[in-house]
């Protein structure tokens, strides 16, 4: 298939029914089912395409199996055949109106990586947040240090789910700060590293696909469900950036 017929996924309408993408997969993770959250409902995927664009690929679990071996991250991917519906929702992970659905006769290829990005982050300040300057519906990006950090503290949700969380704030470099609430897996994650590394100053984070939230007291971040990406002083040069200009 020639290049040329590569749709951008930012050219993406509601008229097509044959087109031809090209990503990277940036991130991925399993949707759980919503009344049986042991069972995989599908896997989820965010593509970055080669002008930065992203968007958000559907897997139900009955073609998992026959996708399985292009559901990695960082695989650069060609797709044909695939489904295109409206990005619905009150939280969205792309900004993109469009998602991308695999079927049985979606045709899938691993491609030549075309450079650029692997993880596709675009930090945003914590003014634009402090200001609400960001939609409160699509997902954003953060990078800070962490401040303070509290145990886990276990709960019941509405719905009778046992769930768990801490609270932790963080700062940038002008001194701002903000509340951030991590739940579950991501609490475990921030709160093991804590424990593990008590020595260890600054503990620079950067929350991939986080949401915001307006409170009286001020916006707060959290993670986006099951799709938040959180790295804890890894070796990216936005963690090793900031970490050069915080000391």
């Amino acid at each position: 298939m020639a290049s040329s017929k590569i749709t951008l996924f930012k050219d993406l309408n509601n008229q097509m029914s044959d087109f031809i993408l090209k990503g990277r997969v940036i991130r991925l993770w399993r949707q759980p089912a919503n009344k049986r959250p042991s069972e995989t409902y599908s896997i989820e995927l965010i593509l970055l395409d080669t002008q930065g664009s992203k968007i958000q690929v559907t897997v139900l679990n009955q073609y998992v199996s026959k996708f399985k071996r292009y559901l990695q991250e960082r695989l650069c991917l060609q797709i044909s055949n695939a489904k295109l519906g409206s990005n619905k929702g009150n939280q969205k992970f792309c900004d993109n109106p469009h998602k991308v659905s695999f079927f049985d006769d979606t045709k899938v290829t691993i491609c030549e990586d075309f450079g650029g990005s692997i993880h596709g982050l675009n930090l945003v300040s914590f003014e634009d947040i402090e200001h609400y300057k960001l939609p409160t519906d699509i997902s954003l990006d953060i990078i800070a240090y962490v401040s303070t950090c509290s145990e886990i503290k276990e709960l019941k949700l509405k719905n009778g789910k046992d769930s768990k969380h801490c609270v932790a704030t963080i700062n940038d470099l002008e001194g701002n700060n903000l509340q951030l609430t991590l739940w579950d897996e991501y609490a475990d994650q921030l709160t093991t590293y804590k424990r593990k590394n008590p020595t260890v100053e600054p503990v620079v984070v950067i929350l991939q696909f986080a949401k915001y939230k307006k409170w009286d007291a001020g916006p707060s971040v959290s993670n986006m469900y099951y799709g938040s990406k959180l790295y804890i002083n890894t070796e990216l040069p936005e963690i090793e950036e900031f970490r050069n200009r915080l000391l």
